[in-house]
């Protein structure tokens, strides 16, 4: 067990670890005075602005002293004798502390590295890599919703990030990944927001990684209804001329780095609506999903046959262009050719090369930087007004 102290604590920004720790393993010794430092990437983070009050057993507390206990003491002790298996590295909790230590391994352990890595996440082959996120987004969140009694009745995400286009290496983020469950239980909405913080948790972040600050949307059906009801008023009382809706349409196949003229629509319906944050959010959300269910990347659709007749014949449905599902689809980002070169020779590269690759790979996904080759991992493209769009969409009118 570990010896009488707290295994991180909270600062402002992060969720660091600095601590003199006692390890007891199997034969029963005890290693002491283990000092290290792990500063965790964001998805570790739990803010303070999800209401929890609802249910006393369930405070970030104890949620984030959940999620390090996976046999920390057993996988750290095998570690540190020279017991060395290539899971205990992708699957333990403190995998961010792990992966810090790749590069004392031996060429041996490299290569038997290399090749559990490439079992569990499809690499190189971005197409496997891309099932296998997906299919851990499917099996995560149907687990949740029969442990929590909801069941998902859509699963999609952005078509135009990485994984959609298939650049996605092990452990890229998922862009605007959205799941709507049935309105099977009384507490649905609080029961959503449970499982938001539960799939980061559940989410495998060697297959895809699942940052604090761009959490899988779960909604219900009942919110998206109220999200088509706001959006149906606002669009009634708005009275757009012809011209406008020409505007609207033509705007779905904008391309350029300008997201507020391409948001037009929605940027002027948001003007419509009342200024509270809750109700501005509910219709922005609600247009995302209309995108996605229209033509995002759908890894599960089951909508009810009602709802999705009322979904096509909602304004949104014709015009929403929030994420530009259609416009920036022949978009091609500097390090999606950069990627699809360094893996064209994998095979023929050697291990110290290969095994420089995944370890890139890696603490890029757990955000610890220090990267060999950062160009495969640059946003360097401008994201344009983007954050303006946002701004009026959720907060301003022009």
């Amino acid at each position: 067990m570990i010896s009488g102290v707290s295994l991180f604590k909270f600062t402002a920004s992060n969720y660091v670890g600095k601590n003199n720790i006692s390890f007891k393993g199997d034969e029963n010794k005890t290693f002491e005075n283990v000092e290290y430092r792990v500063s965790l990437p964001n998805d570790w983070i739990v803010p303070f602005d999800v209401d929890l009050k609802q249910d006393k057993e369930f405070n970030p507390k104890d949620f984030l002293e959940e999620t390090s206990k996976t046999n920390v003491q057993k996988q750290y002790f095998k570690y540190v004798n020279g017991v060395y298996d290539a899971s205990e590295i992708l699957n333990n909790k403190l995998a961010p502390f792990l992966i810090s230590q790749l590069d004392n391994l031996s060429y041996h352990q490299k290569e038997k590295f290399i090749q559990e890595y490439c079992l569990q996440t499809g690499f190189p082959d971005l197409k496997l890599v891309r099932q296998f996120a997906e299919h851990d987004i499917f099996k995560v969140a149907h687990k949740l919703g029969k442990n929590m009694g909801f069941k998902p009745v859509f699963i999609g995400y952005d078509k135009n990030c990485s994984m959609g286009r298939g650049f996605a290496f092990p452990g890229s983020d998922c862009d605007a990944l959205f799941i709507i469950i049935d309105d099977s239980k009384s507490s649905t909405e609080y029961c959503a927001q449970k499982a938001r913080w539960q799939l980061k948790d559940e989410i495998n972040q060697n297959l895809v990684s699942t940052p604090a600050n761009s959490l899988p949307e779960v909604l219900s059906i009942s919110y998206i209804e109220k999200g088509l009801k706001l959006a149906k008023d606002a669009y009634y009382k708005a009275g757009f001329s012809v011209y406008d809706l020409e505007g609207f349409e033509n705007n779905l196949d904008n391309s350029s780095n300008d997201f507020v003229a391409a948001a037009d629509f929605n940027i002027r319906l948001a003007e419509l609506l009342p200024e509270d944050i809750a109700t501005r959010e509910q219709y922005y959300k609600t247009a995302m999903f209309v995108e996605l269910y229209r033509e995002g990347a759908v890894i599960e659709s089951q909508i009810p046959f009602d709802l999705a007749k009322e979904i096509k014949n909602s304004p949104l449905y014709k015009y929403s262009n929030i994420i530009r599902q259609q416009g920036l689809q022949n978009s091609l980002k500097k390090k999606y050719v950069d990627r699809k070169y360094a893996i064209v020779n994998f095979d023929k590269m050697t291990v110290e090369e290969k095994f420089n690759l995944i370890r890139d790979i890696m603490r890029n996904s757990y955000g610890l930087g220090d990267i060999k080759n950062p160009n495969l991992f640059s946003n360097a493209q401008s994201m344009g007004n983007i954050l303006e769009m946002y701004d009026l969409i959720l907060h301003k009118t022009k």
